[in-house]
């Protein structure tokens, strides 16, 4: 039997081992499509029934929503009454003023709200007024203050909610329309039922929490696990929640309603089994044959492939002409790979040689003027500070260096010019020492301060000229900045010498560089005024690699 297998698998032409087959592939689609017909019946009645459920429930939370600002309305009645305000704030000096108001408005106002509202028919009033004690309804307000409840609601100014002893409570401030920082509070106690209706819920498992604390359910006795579905709405000025969960009552008689599709699904697999029979023979390894005479006329040892080489059928000979395919595909893919990358290398090399020889041919034209107008021992300095720029600037051929090395660079820089423009102007370096470890490109920020010397402080004719080199962390970034005081740049100017022809490249340079170098990952902003211009590189955090 193992060897038949072994046979079956390794060697068979893919035509024998179709027919063999068929016995097991029969079986295939007829289970397949039972099982999707089942799913797809499932799904909908699934469907049907939340459909129902979500219906029922919204009813029923609209229900419960309109009876509590039912409530609240008919509070916020009696809160924004001004001759309710004033009855029960006001300190009566005599007994007559203070029964002739209670019986005669108070009572009214009240009686006049309970008869369209019942539930409202047990209010009390915590009062600072001297109608505390008079009747049931009248308490001390400082004896309320002493509650938690005072602590929950005397910075707000509109009904809130509470549990007490399984009913409800509601709590809403009555102010004095002539003292406003004058106040009563009153309290309305509502039983459970009067606002949850069981009746109205009686198709579904539900509770409601009021802060957190169960305050009435159904079927449900603890807090259930997660519901197979469920639906949430605010209630109580958003405090409260009503959920509600579908039962199994919902699921049932689904396999019933979905037996006439089982049967028809089990029709459409044997209707499938005959066709894939006949396309099977005479189709699929005609097919194989095709594909391998085509890609022995077509590929002629151009590609190659690392698919397992195992087999021995058509399936087999269409794998080693992949794997060829595949093989000098992925060679010529590296190889333009490598080419691109030093492609880019090159390029940077020759956008950063372009700035060593205008520099040196500026500087030692400088020297020599310097030289032969001045005879001053300053050309020393100058030579001093033009041998440690190189010495930087070079970098022993790298392209990359530290930001330490590139301060180092630029220092030497700045006193070149210092040296050349007779100290005319100041310079201040401002570097956090964190980030001095990090590497960029070289000679990043020499054209930039020539930019600011040559068109900003070489121009300036009022005051002593000031010059600014900043670098510090930026978030995840480094931001280094240039900022100088001299008479500003125009902002067309500003973009020539960024993007188009013109005689300072540098700026060009060091645009090119950084976007060879980070792609999209830096950025170079600019600013500039009559009071100055300030250059800003933002670069991505880089360390080398050890």
């Amino acid at each position: 039997m193992k060897p038949f297998l072994h046979y079956l698998v390794y060697q068979a032409k893919l035509r024998s081992k179709l027919f063999l087959s068929y016995g097991v592939v029969g079986i295939i689609p007829f289970l397949i499509f039972s099982a999707f017909i089942i799913t797809l019946t499932n799904r909908q009645l699934k469907t049907s029934a939340r459909n129902n459920f979500d219906s029922v429930f919204y009813s029923c939370s609209t229900s419960l929503n309109q009876k509590i600002e039912q409530v609240e309305t008919a509070m916020n009645i009696l809160a924004s009454d001004s001759n309710m305000g004033s009855i029960i704030n006001t300190d009566y000096q005599n007994s007559y003023d203070k029964y002739f108001y209670i019986t005669n408005y108070f009572d009214s106002i009240v009686n006049t709200i309970v008869i369209t509202n019942p539930e409202l028919a047990n209010m009390n009033f915590y009062v600072n007024s001297s109608l505390a004690g008079i009747r049931t309804t009248f308490f001390s307000f400082e004896d309320f203050k002493k509650s938690n409840v005072y602590q929950q609601i005397h910075n707000t100014f509109t009904v809130q909610w509470f549990l007490h002893d399984n009913q409800f409570s509601a709590y809403i401030k009555i102010y004095d329309p002539n003292n406003p920082a004058l106040y009563a509070v009153m309290e309305v106690m509502i039983p459970i039922d009067a606002i949850i209706d069981p009746q109205l819920f009686e198709n579904l498992d539900f509770y409601v929490t009021l802060r957190n604390q169960m305050i009435s359910s159904s079927t449900i006795k603890n807090y259930p696990p997660p519901p197979r579905s469920d639906a949430e709405m605010a209630i109580m000025g958003g405090e409260g929640l009503l959920q509600a969960y579908m039962s199994d009552r919902y699921d049932t008689s689904i396999e019933k309603t979905s037996s006439l599709l089982i049967l028809l699904g089990i029709l459409a697999a044997f209707v499938l089994l005959l066709f894939t029979i006949h396309r099977f023979a005479d189709g699929f390894a005609k097919r194989i044959q095709v594909i391998n005479h085509a890609l022995s006329e077509t590929v002629q040892n151009h590609f190659s492939v690392t698919l397992p080489e195992n087999y021995h059928d058509e399936i087999g000979e269409l794998t080693i002409k992949l794997n060829k395919m595949i093989r000098d595909t992925a060679r010529l893919i590296q190889d333009v790979y490598e080419s691109r990358i030093k492609e880019r290398e090159y390029e940077m090399k020759a956008l950063q040689a372009q700035l060593n020889p205008h520099f040196l041919y500026n500087t030692l034209s400088a020297i020599n003027w310097h030289a032969l107008t001045t005879n001053n021992t300053s050309i020393s300095e100058i030579v001093t500070a033009l041998s440690r720029f190189y010495r930087t600037a070079l970098n022993s051929g790298n392209n990359i260096t530290t930001i330490e090395n590139e301060f180092e660079n630029i220092k030497a820089y700045v006193q070149i010019q210092q040296n050349i423009h007779n100290h005319s102007f100041d310079v201040t370096y401002e570097v956090e020492p964190a980030i001095l470890p990090y590497h960029m490109p070289n000679l990043i920020l020499q054209p930039i301060v020539e930019n600011a010397i040559e068109h900003g402080l070489d121009l300036k004719t009022d005051g002593r000229g000031k010059l600014t080199i900043h670098a510090a962390e930026h978030g995840e970034e480094i931001l280094l900045e240039v900022i100088d005081n001299g008479v500003g740049i125009s902002q067309d100017k500003l973009d020539r010498l960024l993007k188009q022809d013109s005689k300072s490249y540098g700026l060009r340079n060091v645009n090119k560089r950084l976007e060879l170098f980070y792609g999209n990952q830096y950025r170079l902003e600019y600013y500039s005024s009559c009071v100055g211009t300030t250059f800003q590189i933002f670069l991505p955090k880089l360390k080398k690699k050890n």
